[in-house]
């Protein structure tokens, strides 16, 4: 037979302010195989009136103290014993325990406050300020050159060829000439050491145009 909706609804919401009451208590509850739940608490609650009433009535008498319900206080106990256990079985002094823990204390202020750094760097004028500097200069960066298609790599090479034929032997020229008007200005016939190519130049001076 199902459980009436309302019941359903009443056990979430105990379940709810149970794990806001005693998180902790409620994740080490939780980590049991199977959980410990606050169903099970109330299950070892009433053989427990039965075996020890006087400690159900002490039980009783922190509800009315303190208002909270017998669940909450049992597991707050079972809570603190399971970590005595585990203290008493790490064989641990009160004093070496104290620098433990002084230490873990020391590491998560040491690591708050790193946090806190860095999130003041990151939300700082100065970062944001170099942020939009990259942005800048990444947005200015010249375009990578353009490659011309294979047809107009191979068509510009050809004319390179062409316009190297007469040009080439046209400076051979203009070398030559160049060094003959050295050598008569120095008053030597040739200067030692050039071997131009003998390239057949006709040159038209302007008695010749007179002749024609």
């Amino acid at each position: 037979m199902a459980e009436p909706a309302e019941d359903v609804n009443e056990e979430k919401i105990r379940k709810k302010k149970f794990r806001e009451a005693m998180p902790e208590s409620a994740a080490l509850l939780d980590e049991e195989i199977p959980p410990l739940t606050e169903t099970k608490i109330n299950r070892m609650i009433g053989p427990l009136k039965r075996s020890r009433p006087e400690l159900y009535q002490a039980l009783d008498e922190l509800e009315r103290q303190t208002g909270r319900k017998k669940t909450l206080i049992v597991s707050e106990a079972l809570h603190h014993y399971l970590l005595e256990r585990k203290y008493i079985q790490s064989e641990l002094s009160l004093a070496e325990l104290y620098e433990a823990w002084s230490f873990l204390a020391d590491l998560q202020e040491h690591a708050i406050r790193n946090f806190i750094r860095l999130g003041m760097l990151l939300f700082s004028d100065e970062y944001q300020g170099m942020l939009e500097l990259a942005r800048t200069l990444q947005g200015q960066a010249p375009p990578p050159p353009r490659r011309l298609p294979p047809k107009a790599r191979d068509l510009s090479e050809r004319l390179v060829d062409k316009l190297w034929k007469f040009a080439d032997p046209m400076i051979d020229w203009c070398l030559e000439q160049m060094m003959k008007s050295m050598a008569k200005a120095m008053g030597v016939k040739q200067i030692p050491g050039y071997q131009g190519e003998k390239i057949p130049v006709e040159i038209i001076t302007e008695e010749d145009e007179e002749k024609t």
